[in-house]
């Protein structure tokens, strides 16, 4: 049996529930219990969700297309990418967004 909690802000306060649901123990009993089909299609979609979440990062870094495909290149569903960030990488796409003023500013308080 597993437990299935989520939760949701509703008008300023927070809800919760939790069901409890046979999933099954391990691939085999799933299969068995909710058939091939609707097992790999929830993979396929979870995968999808995290390869998505990982590509948002790199986009964040103003990485281009070419550099994104390479990282993904060696990526597995269910092992962790590599999460080296370029601190030049994330300044630059910080600073792109700032007005020339902000910008000027922000150097001011910087003292340089």
């Amino acid at each position: 049996m597993n437990e299935i909690t989520a939760t949701k802000q509703v008008d300023g306060e927070e809800y919760s529930a939790t069901i409890v649901t046979d999933l099954g123990d391990d691939l085999r009993d799933a299969v068995e219990k909710f058939g091939e089909e609707v097992i790999y299609t929830n993979y396929k979609r979870a995968v999808t969700i995290t390869a998505q979440a990982a590509i948002r990062r790199m986009l964040e870094q103003k990485l281009d297309d070419k550099t994104i495909a390479d990282k993904m290149a060696g990526w597995k569903p269910g092992v962790a990418l590599d999460r080296s960030v370029d601190p030049i990488a994330v300044l630059k796409a910080k600073l792109s967004g700032m007005s020339a003023s902000e910008k000027k500013a922000l150097l001011a308080d910087l003292g340089l």
